[in-house]
């Protein structure tokens, strides 16, 4: 029971700093279109891109130079090699590329989480937004 608290706990404060990056400016990267939903739900209000290709986020990284970028793909091997991508192609091309929320965001696979949708399990009911 301690544990599962400490656990929410700490989900809350990442939650709570992408809030405030969010909020800065910061772009977010997901994989899907849930797991887009479920950073609206947990408060998220800026721009969050959704992975399609290397190609289409070079693309929209021409014109969004400047911006940090995010990148909150799945905790899966999976949601690594896109992340692992993504930073490989973008890094020098943008202002900033963040991995660090993943690596913050780990801690949930004590739980049996692996993808960024399902993170809204460990989150307080009045946490949400609806």
């Amino acid at each position: 029971m301690q544990r599962r608290q400490e656990l929410t706990e700490e989900v809350l404060k990442i939650v709570s700093d992408l809030r405030a990056e969010s909020e800065s400016g910061a772009v977010i990267l997901v994989e899907g279109k849930y797991d887009e939903e479920c950073l609206k739900r947990l408060g998220i209000k800026g721009t969050i891109l959704r992975y399609n290709s290397i190609k289409a986020l070079l693309s929209w990284a021409e014109n969004n130079s400047t911006a940090k970028l995010i990148v909150l793909t799945d905790l899966d091997a999976e949601g690594a090699s896109i992340a692992r991508r993504i930073v490989a192609n973008l890094s020098g091309r943008m202002k900033e590329v963040d991995v660090s929320y993943m690596r913050r965001l780990s801690i949930v696979r004590k739980v049996g989480i692996s993808e960024i949708k399902d993170i809204i399990n460990v989150i307080p009911e009045s946490w949400l937004v609806y």
